[in-house]
């Protein structure tokens, strides 16, 4: 690798959509697929902003920590990280899910939906609950 190019690179590079070469882990993954999310909803003129929720001890260990630690960034593009204290505040995901699913925001059909849900296993009926309800809130 060019010397140059290291001697040019800098940490905070994995958020800037306009490099190409970059280093990242899976957790900053997530957080620039979000930014890069924003940034092509905002080209297409599309009104929209990103949410993320994450807990302490989440398989997607560090998650939290790093939204924290780039929230003013993460602002910056319309991305609000919302930390939970535990899986059961997730209902409220599932209902926003209900929701965009009602307004014709996502390329996937009632019953994968539904199945993705069951196949989770965790707290099943409560989560179609709250997709129902999040479809009825969407009229």
């Amino acid at each position: 690798m060019n010397a140059d190019l290291l001697s040019a690179y800098q940490l905070l590079d994995r958020y800037d959509l306009s490099k190409q070469r970059i280093y990242i882990n899976c957790v900053q993954t997530f957080l620039r697929m979000a930014i890069a999310q924003r940034q092509s909803d905002r080209i297409a003129r599309i009104n929209s902003a990103g949410f993320i929720s994450g807990y302490r001890g989440s398989p997607v260990g560090g998650l939290d920590l790093e939204a924290w630690r780039e929230s003013a960034l993460l602002q910056q593009h319309d991305v609000a990280f919302q930390p939970s204290i535990n899986e059961d505040l997730a209902a409220a995901n599932v209902l926003m899910l209900g929701f965009a699913f009602q307004r014709g925001c996502l390329p996937l059909s009632e019953h994968a939906l539904h199945r993705a849900i069951e196949l989770n296993g965790v707290a099943v009926q409560a989560n179609l609950d709250a997709f129902a309800w999040g479809r009825i809130l969407a009229v």
